[in-house]
């Protein structure tokens, strides 16, 4: 990953060019473009700023620290067929739906992933 490759000010190539970057703000509307372009182009929204964000922004700028925990214990109750409730009555609505989206994203990713993979051949 390009952790820290980034740092503010800096200047990005973007796919509408070279962008000064001075603060968080920009990053998160560059994010807002991203989003929008690829659902113009008929694209996975998710998917093409996870992709995208790589040329231009730090991936730790963007996933605060409270989804970052909430992502890694996704992903441990998952790997580890652990649930992470005692039942689905005890699980809040907001926890499901977080985690559908995170699920989702990831199958996304993984499916492109694999498809490159398959590319490359």
């Amino acid at each position: 990953m390009q952790e820290g490759k980034f740092k503010f000010p800096y200047r990005a190539k973007t796919s509408q060019g070279l962008k000064r970057f001075d603060s968080i703000e920009d990053v998160e509307r560059e994010l807002l473009i991203t989003g929008h372009e690829a659902e113009k182009e008929g694209y996975n929204e998710g998917e093409a700023c996870y992709y995208e964000h790589l040329f231009w922004a730090n991936s730790h700028d963007l996933i605060d620290t409270k989804s970052q925990t909430m992502i890694k214990s996704f992903l441990y109750c998952q790997e580890s067929n652990t649930p992470p409730f005692k039942s689905l009555e005890n699980t809040p609505a907001s926890f499901i739906d977080s985690w559908m989206i995170v699920a989702n994203e990831i199958k996304l990713i993984k499916s492109q992933e694999m498809k490159n993979a398959k590319q490359y051949k």
